[in-house]
């Protein structure tokens, strides 16, 4: 089926997200909530402050950009906002340790280009296998759920998020500060750094986010 202009300019295709809902309640329904919170109000305001501050930033000019998403989840956001506002992409990288996430993920974002997949995945637990890493662009929106970035090599442009949203369980390293932060991050070479309202019930809760080079 074509799709519309008013489609045609949507950069998050939320209408594949309500078939695949389908398949998932079917297939897995145990996965349909996690699903849906990938993409909530809190979610979308997080990775398109990240991608709206990235498109100001000389990266949008590399060619054959080869971009890392670390703690990927099902890239419901931050794959098609990428796919959308920046061209000549080489490859995105999907890096989670949930395979079955990944699955999904493979499934709902396969794109063939003419060096294989646009879309590869990596299945990995990065407090425990990962070491380093060289890309273009290297994205961690969820560091309040691993070890400092300090503790591994990136080498590439950084873009990183953490939180003081300790409430959430599965959040072992939250921050209390934007400087506390920066400090965990490792980047010396600073492009952007600022902090935005975690959620709508309260103005305590934060989201930081640093941008920039080690």
């Amino acid at each position: 089926m074509a799709i519309t202009t008013t489609m045609n300019k949507m950069p998050i295709p939320f209408w594949k997200y309500s078939s695949w809902l389908q398949r998932l309640e079917i297939d897995m329904p145990y996965r349909v909530g996690d699903f849906i919170q990938s993409f909530s109000e809190n979610q979308v305001y997080a990775k398109s402050w990240l991608i709206e501050r990235l498109m100001m930033h000389p990266f949008v000019n590399k060619k054959e950009k080869d971009i890392w998403i670390l703690g990927s989840w099902y890239g419901t956001i931050l794959v098609p906002l990428l796919m959308s506002k920046f061209s000549d992409i080489f490859r995105i990288h999907l890096v989670d340790f949930d395979e079955e996430t990944l699955s999904i993920a493979e499934r709902l974002w396969y794109t063939k280009t003419p060096f294989g997949n646009l879309i590869q995945t990596h299945c990995m637990d990065i407090n425990f296998d990962f070491e380093q890493l060289k890309g273009d662009l290297i994205i961690n929106t969820s560091c309040e759920h691993m070890l400092p970035m300090n503790e591994f090599d990136c080498k590439g442009l950084c873009a990183f998020q953490s939180n003081n949203f300790r409430k959430e369980i599965a959040h072992i390293n939250c921050v209390d500060s934007l400087e506390e932060f920066i400090e965990q991050t490792g980047i010396q070479d600073i492009y952007y750094s600022g902090e935005i309202p975690f959620h709508t019930y309260d103005d305590h809760h934060k989201r930081y986010m640093v941008i920039g080079e080690r």
